[in-house]
């Protein structure tokens, strides 16, 4: 991954998620999940405060209720699953939700809406982390899907279709199959090894990664 586009990211994070010396950012990502870039990147970047605690204080459900209230968290990105085993409270102080990680439903939406501005992210540790970031979710436009988001860092995307049994390959419809491939300089270099070299391409000059 290279620093430029890491940059680009972080900043565009800054900005959606209105990170300043107010904001509190609850680390819930492990440092051997890729995940855990943004929440210490953004949160540092904008002069808020990392709070990083024991593993024990995370668990999805009452456990991750109690630490949001008491270490008064402004800022939280976690998991589908933590989102719906953990119920919202009058007590958390809470701006900003970040669903990642997983596909969202339309219910996560709902339940947290009535307490912060809710957003869904995607990326992949090979296109620096995070890639697409929604503005504030509005659940009635959420009842048939959630979206992905809009661009952040230095990336582009498009969806190729798979290949169909009948052999018409040529487009993409809604209920046809395709493939999420991230492009422009958010694709890192590779990997140190051979391994999954296939993923990586260059198309006219253009970096791009299939993301499967």
């Amino acid at each position: 991954v290279r620093v430029d586009p890491l940059a680009s990211m972080v900043r565009d994070h800054v900005r959606v998620l209105e990170v300043d010396t107010h904001s509190r950012t609850l680390q819930f990502a492990r440092l051997t999940f890729d995940g855990c870039i943004t929440e210490i990147l953004w949160t540092l970047t904008g002069g808020g405060c990392l709070v990083v605690l024991e593993e024990t204080r995370l668990g999805p459900g009452p456990v991750l209720q109690s630490t949001l209230e008491q270490y008064g968290i402004t800022h939280l990105k976690t998991t589908p699953f933590a989102l719906t085993a953990t119920e919202p409270t009058a007590a958390m102080r809470l701006k900003h939700v970040i669903n990642g990680g997983g596909a969202c439903r339309q219910a996560v939406v709902q339940k947290w809406s009535s307490k912060a501005a809710f957003h869904n992210a995607y990326g992949t540790t090979e296109t620096t982390v995070c890639n697409l970031l929604t503005g504030v979710l509005d659940p009635a436009d959420c009842t048939d899907s959630v979206p992905l988001g809009d661009v952040v860092g230095e990336c582009g995307y498009e969806v190729v279709p798979l290949p169909a049994e009948d052999g018409d390959d040529a487009t993409v419809t809604p209920s046809r199959r395709g493939e999420l491939v991230i492009t422009g300089e958010s694709v890192a270099v590779g990997y140190l090894t051979a391994q999954g070299l296939r993923r990586f391409a260059d198309e006219d000059g253009n970096r791009l990664y299939r993301t499967g």
